[in-house]
């Protein structure tokens, strides 16, 4: 056979990919905020509600654990001024939308340069990240998920022709 007319994995090609991607980041949405609903405010997120004060417009510079984390603060005190602190499952979820967001980008990356199952691939491996899932069930770690996920976007749009107008 010729090596020109060989299949490659990158050829196979399907629209059902990234729908049945969105149901399945759904499906694990739904079911990590089931299963941490019973979870409070724990260890380094106190620092977020209790060290970085709304009416401190400087606090938002200072260094978590010598890290830069001025949008997750500013993030979290949306969410207090939206939601306060009362309830610890609205956290929660922004933490696994960003992570989703991760996922959808990762996909949209790798369809490009691959084809649609080896993106498939990648993205559900990212979903349901194993040993990893510590960034995703613990609301704080919306600073390392929110990294990723602007890296991936960047990545996207610097790949040229991104998925979104505008």
């Amino acid at each position: 056979m010729n090596s020109a007319k060989r299949a490659r994995v990158g050829d196979v090609r399907s629209p059902a990919f990234l729908p049945f991607l969105v149901a399945l980041s759904g499906l694990v949405f739904a079911g990590v905020l089931y299963l941490t609903s019973y979870k409070n405010f724990y260890y380094d997120e106190w620092d977020f509600v209790s060290q970085y004060r709304p009416g401190q417009s400087t606090s938002i510079w200072l260094p978590h654990n010598e890290h830069w984390v001025t949008i997750p603060i500013l993030l979290w005190k949306l969410l207090f001024l939206v939601v306060g602190i009362r309830n610890h499952l609205p956290y929660q979820a922004v933490a696994v939308a960003v992570h989703v967001a991760c996922v959808l980008l990762l996909f949209v990356l790798v369809r490009r340069r691959s084809g649609d199952l080896p993106a498939f691939a990648a993205a559900l491996t990212l979903l349901v990240l194993g040993s990893g899932a510590t960034n995703i069930v613990w609301a704080f770690q919306v600073s390392w998920t929110l990294s990723v996920a602007f890296g991936l976007l960047a990545m996207v749009l610097v790949d040229g022709d991104p998925p979104f107008p505008g």
